[in-house]
């Protein structure tokens, strides 16, 4: 599995750029992309990753949503493939989220009519419902969506703290100590391995 935070397209191009309007300030925006083969497990894997990633950002509010739009596109990216990976791109700006999934199966993905009994074939219904746009590259290999930010949670994203820094919850003032660790969860908030 490959894993990188990423801020351009792979074309240079910044991610809403063609958004933001003549004139006005860049919008600041953070994503992230992995790779990784097809596999049914890598779709609970693939939600743990955005959401950590959702709660890093202070995204909060859109955690049901991404996670539930990201199961469904990466499910269909698994049982479609053509080929040995697949990728997954999240790109958060001001306005919205947009989640990407590329399968490398030129067939576009298209919603289809499922009987009431169907026990499959809703996901991109599902995804149709819970975004503000959706739809599929022009070579097909890629679909997308893009979820609205509320209000609370539509401003600028600031860049992440460097790594080498401590939050400040968890530098010590003036006494020299550090403070007691937090509780510990029963939670993991993220694994990366071999199912």
């Amino acid at each position: 599995m490959t894993f990188r935070e990423a801020s351009t397209f792979e074309d240079g191009r910044r991610c809403c750029e063609q958004r933001t309007p003549a004139g006005s300030e860049r919008v600041a925006i953070r994503s992230f992309e992995v790779a990784f083969a097809p596999a049914d497990a890598r779709v609970r894997l693939m939600r743990r990753i955005t959401l950590a990633h959702l709660r890093l950002w202070d995204i909060t509010a859109l955690n049901d949503t991404a996670t539930l739009a990201v199961s469904e596109l990466v499910t269909n990216a698994v049982r479609h493939c053509h080929g040995s990976e697949i990728g997954l791109r999240i790109v958060s700006s001001a306005e919205e989220l947009r989640i990407e999934v590329t399968d490398g199966n030129p067939t576009p993905a298209q919603r289809r009519e499922v009987d009431a009994e169907a026990e499959n074939g809703r996901g991109l219904w599902l995804v149709a419902a819970l975004s503000k746009e959706w739809g599929v590259s022009s070579d097909g290999t890629m679909t997308w969506c893009c979820l609205s930010l509320p209000p609370a949670d539509a401003r600028a994203v600031e860049a992440p703290m460097a790594l080498t820094e401590e939050p400040a919850s968890h530098r010590s003032v003036g006494t020299g100590e550090r403070p007691a660790p937090a509780p510990k969860s029963d939670r993991t908030l993220l694994s990366v391995g071999t199912p």
